[in-house]
């Protein structure tokens, strides 16, 4: 059908952004890594870490820190090392290709848990990126904790987050991943120096809220299973309130007409006049395989794709005036996966008047000029 053009070299002219609460790495700018460096080094009570992957030794060496001046530490992560003993992990847009880097993770998680950091794991791949600082501070972001994701490794991804410090919001993220704290089935035990993975059982009956509302126009998701659908419900309703124009970026994008709902608001929305453009990683995909049916189908119809080398950033802007951060890629594993496999997933949706995103969704404008590569 076509394929990729470069528009122009635009890796000096990827957007930073100049507004308060809004951090991005782009290639020789690490300020989202900083950011979140600064804020663990801060910390003075507590701090709780969602992240699936952390091998990054300034990270670790910040954790470690914290923890040795009395802060309470809490990571949630993944736990089980043997990709044999029946875990399903997920495999397209997973960023860690080779067996070695999740080594190096659970070293450093061994590491952590011998410095009396709390390491908890949940049944399903957390694939959200959060930290919260002393309850008063949160960072979400699409950063792993690695070199690369941080923005000082040898090949720095583009990613982007945001700070919070207005208090209704931080209290209902901390306290809903206090929930998820509660119901991780995995646990590392520290005794004597000898580190062991045990399971215990969890209510699941007495599952924690899904999503919970910060003010009438913004909503807190969390796609969870027996809900691991919540973040691909969020998006379509943004998707549905669209009127001009749909901007998404995401590592990758593909198989959408797997995604239940998705598919069709989005052609719904190109039927309706609506300019939709996808802005995607394009290396990650083999130029043989890639537009799938389903983005072809998109693209027939309509829809622009663009390409940002190193994209690892992901959110979604809807005609200047809805927004959503969130970590999870356009695709099933994301926003459809089956109970076995699943991801679990956050995001942060306001839908009309941004309070929290507004400078986050003029990032992602910026990012569509400033991008590398076209499909045609």
């Amino acid at each position: 059908m076509g394929v990729w053009n470069r528009r122009y070299n635009t890796e000096s002219m990827l957007p930073g952004t100049q507004d308060a609460g809004v951090f991005v790495n782009a290639h020789d700018r690490a300020n989202l890594g900083e950011e979140i460096l600064r804020c663990i080094s801060t910390s003075q009570r507590s701090l709780m870490i969602i992240n699936p992957l952390i091998t990054d030794e300034r990270l670790i060496q910040h954790i470690v820190e914290a923890r040795e001046r009395g802060v309470r530490v809490k990571i949630i992560t993944e736990l089980r090392e043997n990709r044999r003993s029946g875990v399903s992990y997920p495999t397209r847009g997973f960023e860690v290709d080779d067996e070695f880097n999740l080594n190096e993770h659970f070293m450093a998680i061994r590491r952590l848990t011998t410095g009396r950091v709390l390491c908890r794991g949940m049944r399903y791949y957390a694939h959200a990126k959060i930290v919260v600082v002393d309850n008063e501070r949160v960072i979400l972001s699409s950063a792993n904790g690695t070199p690369n994701s941080l923005g000082w490794g040898s090949q720095p991804s583009v990613e982007a987050g945001i700070s919070i410090n207005e208090p209704m919001a931080v209290s209902k993220i901390a306290m809903v991943i206090g929930q998820v704290w509660e119901q991780c089935p995995f646990r590392l035990h520290l005794l004597e120096n000898d580190i062991s993975l045990q399971e215990s059982a969890v209510d699941r009956q007495n599952a924690f809220p899904l999503e919970s509302a910060i003010y009438d126009n913004s909503q807190i998701v969390w796609s969870y299973p027996p809900n691991g659908r919540a973040l691909r419900d969020a998006l379509v309703r943004l998707i549905r309130q669209a009127r001009e124009k749909i901007t998404f970026a995401a590592l990758s994008f593909y198989e959408t007409d797997k995604v239940n709902l998705l598919h069709t608001a989005l052609l719904e929305a190109l039927g309706r006049g609506v300019c939709v453009t996808v802005i995607v990683r394009p290396e990650h995909f083999r130029s043989n395989q890639y537009p799938d049916l389903s983005t072809k189908t998109l693209l027939e119809n309509g829809m622009r794709l663009l390409g940002v080398s190193a994209l690892h950033a992901k959110g979604l802007v809807i005609d200047n005036n809805a927004c959503a951060i969130f970590s999870g890629n356009i695709n099933p594993y994301s926003l459809e996966s089956a109970a076995d496999s699943a991801q679990v997933e956050f995001g942060l949706c306001e839908f009309e008047n941004p309070q929290f995103l507004g400078a986050f969704g003029r990032w992602l404008t910026g990012l569509e000029v400033a991008s590398n590569f076209e499909y045609k």
